[in-house]
Protein backbone atom coordinates (compact mmCIF):
# COMPACT_ATOMS: atom_id res chain seq x y z
CA UNK A 1 0.00 0.00 0.00
CA UNK A 2 2.64 2.25 0.82
CA UNK A 3 4.46 1.70 -2.38
CA UNK A 4 1.33 2.88 -4.58
CA UNK A 5 0.30 5.84 -2.70
CA UNK A 6 3.96 6.93 -3.53
CA UNK A 7 3.95 5.86 -6.67
CA UNK A 8 0.69 7.76 -6.98
CA UNK A 9 2.00 10.99 -6.12
CA UNK A 10 4.91 10.44 -8.30
CA UNK A 11 3.20 10.25 -11.30
CA UNK A 12 0.71 12.99 -10.80
CA UNK A 13 3.42 15.17 -10.20
CA UNK A 14 5.08 14.55 -13.03
CA UNK A 15 2.19 14.69 -15.92
CA UNK A 16 -1.16 14.17 -16.13
CA UNK A 17 -2.65 10.64 -17.56
CA UNK A 18 -4.90 11.04 -20.34
CA UNK A 19 -7.83 13.49 -20.94
CA UNK A 20 -8.31 14.38 -16.90
CA UNK A 21 -10.74 17.79 -16.54
CA UNK A 22 -12.10 17.31 -13.46
CA UNK A 23 -10.29 19.52 -10.85
CA UNK A 24 -8.19 21.79 -13.33
CA UNK A 25 -8.23 25.06 -11.82
CA UNK A 26 -5.87 28.32 -12.09
CA UNK A 27 -3.57 28.01 -9.26
CA UNK A 28 -2.27 31.50 -8.25
CA UNK A 29 0.29 32.64 -5.55
CA UNK A 30 -0.95 35.06 -2.98
CA UNK A 31 -0.65 38.84 -3.76
CA UNK A 32 2.32 40.98 -3.07
CA UNK A 33 2.07 42.14 0.84
CA UNK A 34 0.87 38.48 1.86
CA UNK A 35 2.83 36.78 4.43
CA UNK A 36 2.30 33.91 1.88
CA UNK A 37 3.59 35.92 -0.84
CA UNK A 38 6.85 36.25 -2.77
CA UNK A 39 8.68 38.09 -1.05
CA UNK A 40 12.07 40.61 -2.28
CA UNK A 41 14.89 38.32 -1.80
CA UNK A 42 14.93 34.69 -1.11
CA UNK A 43 11.35 32.45 -0.37
CA UNK A 44 11.01 28.45 0.28
CA UNK A 45 8.03 27.52 -1.58
CA UNK A 46 6.03 24.79 -2.49
CA UNK A 47 3.40 24.73 -5.00
CA UNK A 48 -0.46 23.73 -3.63
CA UNK A 49 -1.60 21.80 -6.38
CA UNK A 50 -0.04 19.38 -9.22
CA UNK A 51 0.79 21.56 -12.35
CA UNK A 52 -0.27 20.05 -15.79
CA UNK A 53 2.70 21.03 -17.05
CA UNK A 54 5.34 20.65 -14.32
CA UNK A 55 8.19 22.10 -16.52
CA UNK A 56 9.13 25.01 -14.21
CA UNK A 57 9.27 28.05 -16.87
CA UNK A 58 5.65 26.93 -17.46
CA UNK A 59 4.77 26.61 -13.89
CA UNK A 60 6.79 30.25 -13.13
CA UNK A 61 5.52 32.02 -16.51
CA UNK A 62 7.64 35.37 -17.15
CA UNK A 63 9.24 35.01 -13.37
CA UNK A 64 13.04 34.31 -13.99
CA UNK A 65 14.12 31.27 -12.83
CA UNK A 66 17.63 30.82 -14.21
CA UNK A 67 20.42 29.99 -11.58
CA UNK A 68 17.54 31.58 -8.99
CA UNK A 69 15.27 28.74 -8.75
CA UNK A 70 16.88 25.77 -6.81
CA UNK A 71 15.71 22.30 -4.80
CA UNK A 72 17.36 20.12 -2.49
CA UNK A 73 17.43 16.31 -4.02
CA UNK A 74 16.48 14.20 -0.67
CA UNK A 75 17.65 11.12 -2.25
CA UNK A 76 21.32 11.89 -3.20
CA UNK A 77 21.32 15.06 -0.56
CA UNK A 78 22.94 18.00 -2.68
CA UNK A 79 21.59 21.25 -4.30
CA UNK A 80 20.23 20.90 -7.70
CA UNK A 81 19.51 24.64 -9.25
CA UNK A 82 17.66 25.32 -12.25
CA UNK A 83 19.75 25.94 -15.64
CA UNK A 84 18.20 26.44 -18.59
CA UNK A 85 21.22 24.35 -21.18
CA UNK A 86 20.28 21.49 -18.16
CA UNK A 87 17.18 21.38 -17.23
CA UNK A 88 17.05 17.73 -16.92
CA UNK A 89 19.25 18.26 -13.44
CA UNK A 90 16.71 19.95 -11.95
CA UNK A 91 13.92 18.03 -13.21
CA UNK A 92 10.06 19.50 -12.86
CA UNK A 93 8.12 20.91 -10.26
CA UNK A 94 6.65 18.23 -8.23
CA UNK A 95 3.72 18.13 -5.81
CA UNK A 96 5.16 17.66 -1.89
CA UNK A 97 9.32 19.50 -2.69
CA UNK A 98 9.96 22.80 -1.46
CA UNK A 99 11.99 25.08 -3.91
CA UNK A 100 14.57 27.84 -2.79
CA UNK A 101 13.62 30.93 -4.98
CA UNK A 102 15.43 34.47 -5.32
CA UNK A 103 12.71 37.00 -5.63
CA UNK A 104 13.59 40.54 -7.45
CA UNK A 105 10.89 42.88 -7.64
CA UNK A 106 10.27 44.73 -11.33
CA UNK A 107 8.26 42.24 -13.20
CA UNK A 108 5.61 39.77 -12.41
CA UNK A 109 4.88 39.51 -8.69
CA UNK A 110 2.78 36.35 -8.17
CA UNK A 111 3.46 32.70 -9.49
CA UNK A 112 0.08 30.97 -11.55
CA UNK A 113 -0.67 28.03 -13.75
CA UNK A 114 -2.68 25.56 -14.51
CA UNK A 115 -3.29 22.52 -12.47
CA UNK A 116 -4.92 19.89 -10.28
CA UNK A 117 -6.23 20.59 -6.19
CA UNK A 118 -7.22 16.82 -5.93
CA UNK A 119 -4.41 16.85 -3.61
CA UNK A 120 -6.95 18.88 -1.13
CA UNK A 121 -9.57 15.47 -1.20
CA UNK A 122 -6.86 12.89 -0.32
CA UNK A 123 -3.96 11.87 1.51
CA UNK A 124 -0.85 12.66 0.59
CA UNK A 125 2.51 10.54 1.01
CA UNK A 126 5.81 12.24 1.12
CA UNK A 127 8.91 9.88 0.45
CA UNK A 128 12.14 10.61 2.85
CA UNK A 129 14.60 7.96 1.36
CA UNK A 130 17.89 8.91 3.11
CA UNK A 131 19.37 10.01 6.80
CA UNK A 132 19.54 13.52 6.88
CA UNK A 133 17.95 16.76 5.42
CA UNK A 134 14.79 16.64 3.32
CA UNK A 135 13.19 20.00 1.93
CA UNK A 136 9.37 19.05 1.65
CA UNK A 137 6.16 21.10 0.74
CA UNK A 138 2.46 21.76 1.99
CA UNK A 139 0.52 19.70 -0.64
CA UNK A 140 -2.55 21.05 0.19
CA UNK A 141 -4.07 24.79 -0.74
CA UNK A 142 -4.60 25.44 3.15
CA UNK A 143 -2.97 25.44 6.54
CA UNK A 144 -2.31 21.84 7.87
CA UNK A 145 -1.63 21.03 11.73
CA UNK A 146 2.17 19.57 11.80
CA UNK A 147 0.95 17.81 14.76
CA UNK A 148 -0.79 16.14 13.21
CA UNK A 149 1.34 13.96 10.69
CA UNK A 150 1.83 10.71 10.13
CA UNK A 151 5.19 8.98 9.82
CA UNK A 152 5.29 5.17 8.49
CA UNK A 153 8.23 2.90 7.28
CA UNK A 154 6.23 0.33 5.11
CA UNK A 155 5.02 -2.06 8.01
CA UNK A 156 3.67 0.59 11.09
CA UNK A 157 2.55 3.86 11.32
CA UNK A 158 2.58 6.36 13.97
CA UNK A 159 1.87 9.35 14.83
CA UNK A 160 5.10 12.52 14.35
CA UNK A 161 5.12 12.40 18.15
CA UNK A 162 6.05 8.99 19.09
CA UNK A 163 8.38 8.81 15.67
CA UNK A 164 10.43 11.35 16.73
CA UNK A 165 10.83 10.25 20.76
CA UNK A 166 9.98 7.20 21.43
CA UNK A 167 12.53 5.06 22.29
CA UNK A 168 12.74 2.27 19.42
CA UNK A 169 11.45 4.27 16.94
CA UNK A 170 13.28 8.16 16.68
CA UNK A 171 12.83 8.17 13.39
CA UNK A 172 12.96 12.14 12.98
CA UNK A 173 13.51 15.47 14.57
CA UNK A 174 10.03 16.53 15.91
CA UNK A 175 11.22 20.54 15.05
CA UNK A 176 11.11 21.47 11.34
CA UNK A 177 12.26 24.66 10.00
CA UNK A 178 11.51 27.19 7.52
CA UNK A 179 12.18 30.61 5.83
CA UNK A 180 9.81 33.44 6.63
CA UNK A 181 10.71 35.47 3.64
CA UNK A 182 8.76 38.53 4.62
CA UNK A 183 11.10 39.51 7.52
CA UNK A 184 14.48 36.89 5.69
CA UNK A 185 14.51 35.27 8.76
CA UNK A 186 14.83 31.07 9.66
CA UNK A 187 11.99 29.75 12.36
CA UNK A 188 10.51 26.32 13.71
CA UNK A 189 7.66 24.38 13.68
CA UNK A 190 6.93 21.76 15.54
CA UNK A 191 4.59 19.81 18.51
CA UNK A 192 3.63 22.45 20.85
CA UNK A 193 5.89 21.51 23.75
CA UNK A 194 8.73 21.81 21.11
CA UNK A 195 7.88 25.41 21.86
CA UNK A 196 7.85 26.22 17.91
CA UNK A 197 7.54 29.65 16.34
CA UNK A 198 4.47 27.93 15.16
CA UNK A 199 2.50 24.27 14.70
CA UNK A 200 0.76 25.13 11.47
CA UNK A 201 2.39 24.56 7.80
CA UNK A 202 0.56 27.34 5.73
CA UNK A 203 0.68 26.90 1.85
CA UNK A 204 2.78 27.87 -0.27
CA UNK A 205 5.92 27.02 2.43
CA UNK A 206 8.41 24.66 2.22
CA UNK A 207 9.50 23.08 5.18
CA UNK A 208 12.95 21.26 6.26
CA UNK A 209 12.71 17.90 8.06
CA UNK A 210 15.73 15.81 9.45
CA UNK A 211 15.85 12.12 9.47
CA UNK A 212 17.72 9.78 11.21
CA UNK A 213 17.08 6.17 9.25
CA UNK A 214 16.13 6.16 5.47
CA UNK A 215 13.08 4.92 4.46
CA UNK A 216 10.53 6.52 5.65
CA UNK A 217 7.37 8.52 4.32
CA UNK A 218 5.30 11.26 5.71
CA UNK A 219 1.44 10.78 5.88
CA UNK A 220 -0.33 14.41 5.42
CA UNK A 221 -4.04 12.88 6.17
CA UNK A 222 -7.05 14.52 5.29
Amino acid sequence: MKGLHLLLVLLLGMQVLGPVTAGIVTITSPSPGNPDALWPGWNVIAMPGIPLDPNPPSVFGELPIDNVLCRWSNLDQSWKFYDPWSPQEFGNVLLTDGYYYYYQPGGPTQISYSGLNDADTMDVWVSLPKTGWHLIGNPFNHSYQWPGTKLTDGNVTVSLETAARTPGYEWLDSIGWWWEASSQSLKTIGLEDDFPDTTQMEHWHGYWVQTRVDKIAMIFQQ
